[in-house]
């Protein structure tokens, strides 16, 4: 399959790439594939696992709905949820942290955003472009 890559443009050997040479090899040389044997023990092995994966995968979006679902019932449960989430750019996700981390602190509700803004130091403003 190397050489016949060395033919399609491109240098990168990702998955997408390397599907597309496989088609087209198929599709235009045929006769330069060769087919492939598995035995039937490795097929159920394969599907086997593949179903363990599919199991998984279930499970743990399973579990994440529910775990989203108590976060937002303890968050909807608290009193002050609805100053926190009336602030423009918090959702509940970032009103549960700020609730976490803020309660019991003697911090006042007018400073939540100050602690959350982001100070972007990376690219200061250029100034006196056209100085003369």
């Amino acid at each position: 399959m190397r050489r016949v890559a060395d033919l399609h443009p491109g240098q990168a050997k990702t998955d997408a790439r390397d599907a597309y040479i496989i088609a087209d090899t198929a599709r235009t040389m045929p006769h330069t594939l060769r087919g492939i044997t598995i035995a039937d023990e490795h097929i159920a092995e394969l599907s086997m696992l593949c179903g363990f994966d599919d199991d998984l995968t279930a499970q743990l979006t399973e579990q994440r709905a529910d775990i989203e679902a108590e976060i937002l019932t303890v968050v909807d449960a608290h009193p002050r949820t609805c100053v926190r989430t009336s602030m423009p750019g918090i959702g509940v996700r970032t009103a549960a942290r700020i609730l976490t981390e803020v309660v019991g602190k003697k911090l006042h509700i007018r400073r939540t955003p100050s602690l959350i803004r982001r100070h972007h130091t990376s690219n200061p403003p250029i100034r006196n472009l056209h100085s003369r």
